[in-house]
């Protein structure tokens, strides 16, 4: 197992203090930096789309994980906006989940298996460190997964057996101008105040 541990996820220390945040660096990496301490999940970007709805953007991205294909989607708000609901209803929405496991959860990192049909879970790394942005990965089998809330400092157990993709398969989320519509995701940032 230390062998894995050590072939997902490369560990090193960073010299500035920065919140936490979810991110594809400019070596293709995708890194999620926490504490003082940068996690690389996984390296080599294979795919990049953007996609732009009213006043959201959103840029998937599939990047070469261990032994599958992680799918990160790094979602933005405009400045004078934000999102409606807290990261794991948002999560749902766009997932048309119908029940979430949570592993680990504090101030802006969310650990948690996601179940998007009858029979299909996804686990997901997700990341929000403001109002109007959510970044999120998932794809993880469930022994990469465990590894990853070990980091947390967290010993848990899976329920159920997370999806796993390859280069061939599509993105899962299900963004379209309809489901925005029926149920819009955003609202005015009361904080920047009305000059939208």
């Amino acid at each position: 197992m230390r062998i894995f541990l050590v072939s997902f996820f490369s560990v090193f220390f960073f010299s500035s203090c920065a919140p936490s945040s979810l991110i594809v660096t400019s070596d293709e990496s995708l890194a999620l930096h926490q504490n003082n301490t940068a996690i690389r999940l996984a390296r080599g970007v294979e795919e990049v789309k953007h996609d732009r709805y009213n006043n959201l953007n959103i840029i998937q991205y599939k990047i070469k994980g261990a032994n599958n294909v992680l799918l990160y989607e790094h979602v933005e708000a405009d400045i004078n906006w934000e999102f409606i609901h807290g990261p794991i209803s948002t999560l749902k929405y766009i997932f048309d989940g119908t029940k979430a496991e949570i592993l680990y959860q504090d101030s802006n990192i969310n650990l948690l298996q996601l179940k998007i049909s009858k029979s299909k879970y996804i686990n997901i790394l997700a990341e929000s460190s403001s109002f109007n942005t959510l970044s999120y990965v998932y794809g993880f089998s469930n022994s990469e997964f465990l590894e990853l809330v070990k980091i947390f400092n967290k010993e848990s157990s899976l329920k159920y057996k997370g999806t796993v993709f390859s280069y061939l398969d599509e993105v899962v989320s299900k963004w379209s101008v309809r489901m925005l519509l029926l149920n819009p995701l955003l609202k005015p940032d009361a904080r920047r105040g009305s000059d939208f």
